[in-house]
């Protein structure tokens, strides 16, 4: 029985495909059985990779994009595959992969299979003739598949294959992460709670706020409806009667003067929106809290 995996080394790539002894053994273990990694590796500047047409059985091919540039073609269709990128190949899935010459790319790469596989799959967001998820923040995918790979490359123990699959699993769930990061703009968002935070004392037009991150009114509308539930002004607004709220707690000034502190010119205008976020006037709810 060949228990040997296959390594193998070139200039700028390396990587570890295991048996299909050991695929048939090892997948019965309770702690590989819903996710084996059976090969991992990685290309570095490939200018010469290319995978030509195939078919897998049953294994699942991910591979995160570094840098560079690839392509993925199948049933007739092409996608160039661009840095940040995460392809999945499925099983069953005539394919072809490959390096862009202009400017090759690198990569990290595993392949798996389990009774998992078809819910990781789908709960990545791939689907039929969707096979790649674009534009991630791509460092933690790409340090758990180095790690996936290194765990095999360091021998054929089970050992070695429950690492191995434990860090492909953190790698899937980093691509969860990056995805639902991307579609909630949450790195956007933060900055847009930042830059409101520290212009509380403004006044601000919705086109600042837009500028302030980068994007269009519409694209801000969006993200705030999203992450908040408000739009941008209310938001804002919100905010900054917070912030009103507690000096009206902490300091003794008089409620005008707090008003005009936060911006409002018209102390009257500020009760009123006072009292419509927090159900009562300024001075009760000072009075309240005492």
């Amino acid at each position: 029985m060949n228990q040997n995996p296959t390594e193998f080394y070139q200039p700028g790539a390396s990587g570890v495909v295991s048996s299909s002894d050991i695929k048939r053994n090892y997948i019965k273990n309770s702690m590989l059985s819903g996710l084996m990694v059976s090969s991992a590796g990685y290309f570095r500047n490939a200018t010469w990779h290319s995978i030509p047409w195939r078919v897998l059985d049953d294994e699942y091919v991910f591979i995160v994009c570094i840098d560079g540039y690839g392509y993925l073609e199948w049933n007739e269709q092409y996608q160039e595959i661009a840095p940040g990128d995460v392809l999945c190949c499925p099983p069953l899935l005539k394919h072809r992969y490959g390096s862009i010459n202009r400017n090759p790319w690198t990569i990290r790469w595993f392949h798996s299979r389990g009774h998992e596989m078809d819910y990781w799959y789908q709960w990545l967001g791939f689907t039929e003739n969707n096979y790649v998820i674009r534009d991630l923040k791509t460092q933690a995918i790409a340090d758990a598949m180095y790690k996936t790979f290194n765990h095999l490359q360091q021998g054929l123990g089970l050992d070695q294959f429950i690492m191995a699959s434990s860090n492909a699993r953190l790698a899937l769930q980093e691509i969860k992460i990056a995805s639902n990061a991307r579609h909630s703009g949450h790195g956007r968002w933060q900055q847009f709670s930042e830059f409101i935070g520290q212009h509380l004392f403004q006044h601000l037009s919705l086109q600042e706020m837009a500028d302030a991150v980068d994007c269009s009114i519409a694209q801000l509308n969006r993200l705030c409806k999203r992450n908040s539930g408000l739009s941008p002004g209310d938001y804002f607004m919100r905010q900054r009667l917070q912030v009103a709220a507690d000096l009206l707690l902490s300091v003794q000034l008089p409620i005008k003067d707090i008003a005009e502190d936060m911006g409002f010119e018209d102390p009257y205008y500020f009760s009123r929106i006072f009292k419509k976020i927090h159900g009562v006037s300024p001075r009760t709810y000072r009075m309240q809290q005492i």
